[in-house]
């Protein structure tokens, strides 16, 4: 397991790039981030999202998670393309997040 845990003080972040580390885990990596306004997880070996991994991010616009190996991508992928059904919930607390990738999703 390759965590990520908290990132030291960044409170005036505003893009952060964590593609390709081998993350499995996130573990309150991006408390205090508020500020934060894109970030990429692409290509890490992420399987699963909670909602309290991205409760911070209020104003996270953008957030790439392709290339993980999230195993409910097909629930998710069903509710974001239904138009205004209920988010999942990961992505909950996420009000400014216009763009979400969830792409080529690995087995």
């Amino acid at each position: 397991e390759r965590a990520l845990r908290r990132i030291g003080s960044c409170d005036s972040c505003f893009d952060l790039d964590l593609s390709n580390k081998g993350v499995t885990v996130i573990k309150g990596a991006f408390d205090g981030m508020q500020q934060l306004q894109t970030l990429d997880l692409s290509f890490n070996e992420m399987r699963k999202l909670r909602r309290k991994f991205f409760r911070d991010l209020q104003n996270l616009t953008f957030l790439n998670l392709k290339g993980n190996r999230l195993a409910d991508i097909d629930e998710l992928e069903r509710r974001t393309r239904r138009g205004p059904a209920p988010p999942a919930t990961a992505f909950k607390d996420l009000d400014s997040l216009d763009v979400l990738i969830l792409s080529e999703q690995r087995p």
